[in-house]
């Protein structure tokens, strides 16, 4: 099969609930001001991390999660954990996909199509849930999906474990 021609689609795309959950109290210290201090938007952070898993022989899943948080009395504070996966339906995968010492290798050009498929799924998928509290102003950031890429081909982690990608700060 050429590189560049590779049968794929998105067979399901959902919420992850056991691992997404909004702390409305904590929103509202650290954003709203009130008996509470107003925190500056550089002060809230988000981090992204991904991870990937086989789900059959021709499935794979993509699973990602952004992290919300700011500082409040010098203690780090979690906002908001958001988790999505995309499932994938890659027919043939052992002929792109390598899986070897619970590592999965998947090409960068590839990788390249399913993390900006995730993240779009991400990003639209947050911004629904966050309509309507103060984070609302904070969508998920733009990424470089190159940088990214690069990372988890060439880098020293592992793709296969959960792992911070990108810290953002809002200025």
């Amino acid at each position: 099969m050429n590189n560049s021609e590779i049968d794929i689609r998105i067979a399901g795309v959902r919420e992850v609930p056991g691992r997404s959950r909004i702390d409305r109290l904590e929103i509202m210290r650290c954003t709203h001001g009130g008996i509470f201090r107003t925190v500056r938007p550089e002060e809230i952070t988000v981090g992204l991390s991904v991870r990937f898993d086989t789900k059959g022989s021709d499935m794979l899943s993509v699973t990602a999660t952004a992290t919300y948080s700011c500082i409040r009395s010098m203690v780090k504070r979690r906002l908001l954990d958001y988790t999505v996966e995309t499932l994938f339906e890659i027919p043939g995968m052992d002929a792109n996909i390598t899986m070897a010492d619970n590592r999965i290798d998947i090409p960068p050009h590839l990788m390249t199509l399913l993390l900006s498929a995730t993240i779009g799924a991400l990003r639209g998928m947050l911004a629904m849930r966050t309509s309507g509290t103060a984070l609302a102003d904070y969508p998920l950031p733009l990424i470089n999906i190159s940088t990214l890429v690069s990372r988890l081909t060439y880098g020293t982690e592992s793709p296969r474990n959960p792992f911070p990608i990108a810290n953002f700060v809002y200025n």
